[in-house]
């Protein structure tokens, strides 16, 4: 048995200024406008707003997922949140302009921030930063007694891999 028939949780990640995220993008107000209308309908014995860090949507905030279905609903803003909250929680409705529906290119889009956001790189995908995030260290010295005529010998010192930072 779960405490709350349902258990919404609101993204209010924050980025460095100019990096997207949720709280450039107004979570802060879409929280606020949440925890209101849920009031003022008197359903906060029903639901339960969590904030949270990321949720991997950053660019289509605010975002929100309510479970427990598992609903995700995007791009919110404080005028859309009387909407969802008499749709969905009150009438078991989905607030069906707002939500994400393609699961997989949900998926997908969460898998990519986290992988740019974890030392990726935008437009790689995961196989060729486990190329990138090893590199060759070479070490090499110039020995020129073994070259005369001003040629360059080059002797290998050392290799190691080491991780990119």
């Amino acid at each position: 048995m779960e405490p709350f028939r349902y258990h919404v949780f609101v993204c209010d990640q924050q980025k460095p200024e100019g990096v997207p995220c949720c709280t450039a993008r107004g979570a802060g107000q879409v929280l606020e406008a949440l925890r209101r209308e849920v009031n003022v309908r008197g359903l906060e014995d029903e639901v339960q707003v969590t904030t949270c860090g990321s949720l991997g949507l950053c660019e289509n905030g605010p975002n929100l997922v309510v479970y427990p279905e598992g609903i995700w609903y995007s791009g919110v803003t404080p005028a859309d949140v009387p909407e969802i909250v008499r749709s969905h929680f009150q009438e078991g409705t989905l607030a069906e302009r707002l939500v994400r529906t393609d699961p997989a290119v949900l998926r997908a889009e969460i898998l990519t921030n986290r992988f740019v956001w974890s030392g990726g790189r935008a437009g790689e995908t995961p196989e060729d930063q486990d190329i990138r995030r090893y590199r060759p260290c070479v070490s090499v010295s110039l020995d020129l007694s073994q070259n005369p005529g001003y040629q360059w010998g080059l002797r290998e010192q050392a290799i190691e891999i080491a991780p990119v930072r």
